[in-house]
């Protein structure tokens, strides 16, 4: 698991597994998911 956090974009990242993107789901307002290819959140 990996965090990173940018005050200057004001972004807030947790990474949960390593494994490429393969998709983008808006889950709240400015809230947003990376999914792999099984659909399972790898950065939140």
């Amino acid at each position: 698991m990996k965090v990173r956090c940018d005050p200057e974009a004001d972004i807030f990242c947790i990474s949960i597994k390593d494994e490429e993107v393969m998709d983008m789901d808006e889950i709240g307002e400015d809230v947003f998911v990376e999914l792999n290819e099984k659909g399972e959140i790898i950065w939140y």
